[in-house]
């Protein structure tokens, strides 16, 4: 007993004679404050060195993050997947803006009180944490925006389809398209009626995302996919989902209707598994969709992809805008229902009020500069970006008497023969 009041005592006495220390001037604390800049000189040193290596080599930032990154994300992804509900990444956000909130007001009061040496310890200490976190977001999640090509991860034909080709393999998939559109139940406004919870739809997309497992490019696990708990704040600036990495978590928004949550979920899946790239993203997400054995996800698949493939007709049969849109007139009429009330929902919940308006270009101007800081220049404009395009010769068609062109497929196309290719060879 004697010990264990002699140890309280010297504690005591330790933290009295920390806080006697604070209490005096900043002058009288250098050797505190040297430490503390020789520690944040360290800390910058190393984001800088990682933000360096990762502009400048792919192959770098390619190996760290098949390696590092993903050994931390797979293990802190199998911890945060234990329990399905709660977000430790907005847990983390809120959390940290709320401590920032307290540690300012705190801060104005100690200065008020002259308690200059404690300020400044707290600020450097503040800095010590937001440059650490910021070199494991770049360990974690960084390198991921400058890899190799997902050509690397999903395979893409290299063929040049044209003619009665292109339109053979276009009209293949828009008649899966059209047969599983006839297997949706509907309510009476025509819209798809889903009969899994959103939990459900989670773990039964989390399952066809380990069927990337085994392949180098992808982390090694699927993280179990959760909902935001703050629905109405994300909705409120725009955002259906988020991928927070350095969590290993994926997060939807439950709010818009379920069709236009699976893709989203499908999306942040991506991320989660290694790809940082939008477009990358969108193209890992039509590809597990649209190869699924479940209707369901097959539809939404096709519904947000095979638009590219009516611009594949076009560019394989020298510009002919009849057969594109000939093409297009079988999308199934369903379809664009579901697909026009995701829109239509988005619509009606930015325009509700001007707070809202407002607060969605908030969220698209800090996601865009986010990206642009990440490497991709076209910032928000890599969502959907898949450019394509054509080459005119010197030939004409005898019998159309058009130029011949040469398309420039692109990357979604391109997946829609690889996939061809495999069911028919």
């Amino acid at each position: 007993m004697y010990n264990g009041f002699m140890l309280l005592l010297r504690k005591k006495i330790k933290s009295l004679s920390k806080t006697e220390q604070l209490n005096k001037s900043i002058k009288q604390n250098k050797r505190l404050f040297i430490k503390l800049a020789i520690a944040i000189g360290t800390c910058v040193a190393f984001l800088m060195f990682l933000l360096i290596l990762r502009a400048s080599s792919v192959a770098a930032s390619e190996f760290i993050t098949r390696t590092i990154s993903n050994v931390l994300v797979s293990s802190i992804g199998i911890l945060t997947s234990i329990i399905p509900v709660i977000s430790l990444a907005e847990i983390l956000i809120f959390g940290g803006v709320l401590l920032l909130v307290f540690g300012i007001t705190l801060s104005i009061l100690n200065l008020k009180d002259r308690k200059f040496t404690l300020v400044l310890k707290r600020f450097m200490i503040l800095v010590i944490i937001a440059i650490s976190c910021g070199s494991y977001f770049i360990i974690t999640t960084g390198f991921s925006y400058n890899r190799a090509d997902i050509s690397n991860g999903i395979t893409l034909s290299d063929s040049v389809p044209r003619g009665e080709e292109i339109n053979s393999i276009a009209n293949f998939f828009m008649d899966d398209f059209i047969y599983v559109s006839e297997r949706m139940e509907r309510d009476k406004n025509g819209l798809t009626i889903v009969n899994y919870s959103f939990f459900r739809l989670g773990e039964m997309l989390r399952n066809e995302f380990r069927r990337l497992d085994g392949n180098p490019y992808f982390f090694m696990h699927t993280p179990r996919p959760k909902m935001f708990i703050n629905t109405w704040w994300f909705s409120t600036v725009g955002v259906a989902g988020m991928a927070f990495v350095p969590t290993g978590e994926g997060l939807t928004n439950s709010m818009p209707p379920t069709v236009g949550n699976i893709i989203t979920m499908a999306h942040e899946l991506a991320h989660t598994r290694g790809v940082m790239r939008e477009n990358d993203a969108d193209l890992v997400a039509f590809y597990i969709l649209v190869t699924s054995s479940n209707p369901l996800f097959r539809y939404v698949g096709y519904m947000y992809s095979i638009r590219h493939l009516g611009t594949a007709v076009f560019l394989g049969n020298n510009l002919d805008t009849e057969l594109s849109n000939a093409f297009f007139t079988r999308w199934p009429r369903e379809a664009e229902t579901d697909r026009n009330s995701v829109w239509l929902w988005w619509r009606n919940y930015r325009n509700a009020n001007p707070i809202n308006r407002a607060m969605r270009e908030v969220g698209n101007f800090f996601n865009h500069i986010y990206l642009i800081l990440s490497g991709i220049r076209e910032g928000t404009g890599n969502y959907g970006n898949f450019p394509d395009g054509h080459e005119t010769t010197e030939e004409r068609d005898p019998e159309t008497d058009r130029p011949i062109v040469i398309p420039r497929y692109n990357h979604v196309q391109r997946m829609f023969f690889a996939i061809y290719e495999a069911i028919h060879n």
